[in-house]
């Protein structure tokens, strides 16, 4: 879910698999002693009872658990503008094996790695940008730097709080460089596919 404060005036958009679990938790904790109020934002099913069900009035429901900027934009119509919005990216290489790794993200659509790669649609960028395409949220933050990018951040919006929270780079079944390695075609393929993530975040294969 992503998580939205009226009174601190920011929403964080929730990027899958970019530490936003780590960043979404810290900043609740940060926030509790200071008893701001939140906003979270997702998608509500029968499945998920412990988001409050129709009575949990700090719920706005979207279409999707990790609902994209462009969703929550519309749920927040002419407040948009004026909300400080941020969401994360990751190395895009990271990204896909982590998403493939990850069992709540991985569907089982695809028997292997490299047919999940060519047929992923969406990369991290997605969830921050508009239908033509454009980047809709004012902050974009990398995964590898979210202590100080997310603490400078709060301090430019005069958030006196501080985020000490080390990412959680995850357990992965294989080293992810063993992926490229049956696939090395893939590097280039994702270059060309996350060249947008990667000159926003100067990022570079770097899996060995």
């Amino acid at each position: 879910m992503s998580l939205y404060s009226i009174n601190h005036n920011f929403c964080f958009i929730r990027v899958p698999r970019t530490g936003s679990t780590t960043v979404f938790r810290a900043i609740r904790k940060a926030y509790e002693q200071k008893q701001g109020d939140f906003y979270d934002m997702q998608w509500e099913d029968e499945t998920m009872p412990w988001i409050g069900g129709p009575n949990n009035k700090n719920l706005i429901r979207t279409k999707q658990i990790h609902p994209p900027a462009i969703q929550i934009k519309e749920k927040l119509k002419d407040k948009w503008k004026n909300i400080e919005s941020f969401g994360c990216i990751r190395n895009p290489w990271r990204w896909f094996v982590s998403v493939w790794e990850s069992k709540h993200w991985h569907d089982g659509e695809y028997e292997n790695f490299y047919d999940f790669v060519i047929n992923k649609k969406q990369t991290p960028v997605d969830w921050l940008i508009d239908e033509n395409k454009n980047i809709i949220v004012k902050h974009v933050f990398k995964t590898e730097n979210i202590n100080e990018d997310l603490n400078n951040f709060l301090s430019s919006i005069n958030q006196n709080i501080v985020i000490n929270k080390k990412f959680n780079e995850g357990v992965y079944n294989n080293p992810p460089y063993e992926y490229f390695v049956q696939h090395p075609e893939l590097i280039d393929y994702i270059a060309n596919k996350c060249s947008r993530e990667i000159e926003l975040g100067n990022y570079k294969y770097d899996l060995q």
